[in-house]
């Protein structure tokens, strides 16, 4: 009867997880605060009446600026 009961104890492995669709979905919570920040920026084109006839889809570009700490 010994052999029996020792069949019969834990091996110490800790059990397997259940399946992916057996498992209780998590609930999860997101927060985003913000701040408000105001700027400015003077977007001055030079040669502008040459440039206004560039069509749809050119782009003129500006230099890099920034606004309440964001670039």
């Amino acid at each position: 009867m010994l052999p029996l009961l020792l069949d019969s104890l834990p091996t110490g492995n800790p059990p397997s997880p259940p399946p992916p669709h057996q498992m209780a979905r998590a609930k999860t919570v997101s927060k985003c605060i913000t701040e408000t920040a105001e700027g400015s920026h003077v977007f001055s084109i030079t040669e502008y009446s040459q440039k206004r006839g560039m069509g749809v889809g050119k782009c003129v570009r500006s230099g890099a600026f920034s606004v309440g700490g964001h670039d």
